[in-house]
């Protein structure tokens, strides 16, 4: 099962000779997440599918890739911590950032720009975590950058 757009941009890309498609997941897909069940498994569905349509379509020339953010500043990010006295803009899930800044959308773009792009064109069934280092950093179960 492929995605609705994906579904449509296959065989347009077929006819033309390839072309890349890029899923968005998120880093929430790739580590655990308390309290956030739904979320995680569907992202990790998004990672899944991403690699098996890789697979599928390759063969036709079209890559298929995905990006994993977090930690990416939104407005909506921002305005639905503004209210909580504990939310700490160098924190996220509890741990200090490696980077020591949230992301951009922008930091998210060029990131898609490069898998479009011909300095993309070998990566096939890539998952590209986008996110400054925290998931590592969560995954060594560290709480604060050494």
């Amino acid at each position: 099962m492929i995605t609705y757009c994906s579904k449509y941009a296959i065989p347009l890309l077929k006819k033309v000779g390839g072309g890349s498609i890029i899923n968005t997941s998120s880093s929430a897909g790739v580590i655990g997440v308390p309290q956030c069940d739904e979320y995680t498994a569907s992202k990790g569905a998004t990672i899944s599918l991403t690699r098996s349509m890789a697979v599928e379509y390759g063969p036709f020339n079209i890559r298929t890739n995905c990006i994993a953010p977090c930690s990416i500043m939104t407005p909506m990010v921002y305005e639905s911590n503004l209210n909580d006295p504990n939310f700490d803009e160098n924190k996220l899930l509890n741990v200090d950032m490696p980077l020591r800044r949230w992301g951009t959308s922008e930091d998210i773009a060029n990131v898609a720009a490069f898998l479009a792009s011909d300095e993309g064109s070998y990566m096939n069934g890539a998952i590209l975590v986008a996110d400054g280092g925290i998931t590592v950093h969560v995954r060594e179960g560290k709480k604060e950058v050494d």
